[in-house]
């Protein structure tokens, strides 16, 4: 029976250590964790420092290259950002609405058919922005597929 004893003693020896080196990955990943917290508590706690006092002369004296590059960088991001936002009006102003020639009602784009009175869609671009599509009583019931003009519209959202 020594053969046995053996083994099993070699086989527990061998999951303590796993088991050991599993708490140590844990622990591991742990501190990561919480150094990476602490970077970035610490990031915010500057910058709630530079921005109160960066105005204030002593606090100010011997950080001016800091403070000019900190500037700097806020002028490149409001920049960034500022075009950012003229792009997304620009892309709010130009949303393409699709109205169903029949009945006026408001289209997906790339429907085949209303989904309020059944008309086929058939869908051309516009070779300029065309006026509004007035809505019109269907003459029958369901008509054949009918043409679809875009419409440059004002998004609401967007008009504030």
């Amino acid at each position: 029976m020594g053969f046995f004893e053996d083994l099993s003693a070699t086989v527990n020896r061998g999951l303590d250590d796993a088991s050991r080196m599993a708490d140590n990955a844990g622990a591991k990943f742990k501190l990561a964790e919480a150094k990476r917290r602490r970077r970035e508590a610490m990031a915010d706690y500057g910058e709630s420092m530079f921005e109160a006092y960066s105005q204030e002369p002593t606090f100010a004296q011997g950080r001016e290259e800091l403070i000019a590059a900190v500037a700097k960088i806020d002028e490149e991001i409001a920049a960034i950002q500022a075009k950012i936002d003229e792009n997304e009006r620009r892309t709010a102003e130009k949303k393409t609405v699709l109205s169903c020639p029949t009945c006026g009602a408001t289209l997906a784009e790339g429907v085949n058919f209303c989904s309020n009175c059944g008309t086929a869609i058939a869908y051309e671009p516009p070779a300029e922005p065309a006026q509004p599509v007035e809505p019109q009583q269907p003459a029958q019931p369901q008509q054949p597929a009918a043409t679809v003009d875009f419409e440059v519209v004002d998004n609401p959202e967007t008009q504030a």
